[in-house]
């Protein structure tokens, strides 16, 4: 999963689809950043990591 930039749009898509996982897992799931649905690791830089954490942690918010 690569989170750097995300629109609007796909921001509003991944946090609902947050809220939709932690109700499914009891308060708890899990994103694997750098790891596609399909399970290929995505390679990504420092720069792009920081900047996926940075979105998963606003998608919390």
């Amino acid at each position: 999963m690569k989170l750097v930039n995300p629109t609007q749009y796909r921001f509003e898509h991944l946090a609902t689809q947050m809220k939709w996982r932690l109700q499914e897992g009891r308060g708890e799931a899990v994103y694997q950043i750098g790891v596609e649905d399909n399970g290929l690791l995505v390679g990504l830089t420092e720069e792009d990591m920081k900047a996926s954490l940075k979105t998963l942690r606003r998608m919390a918010e």
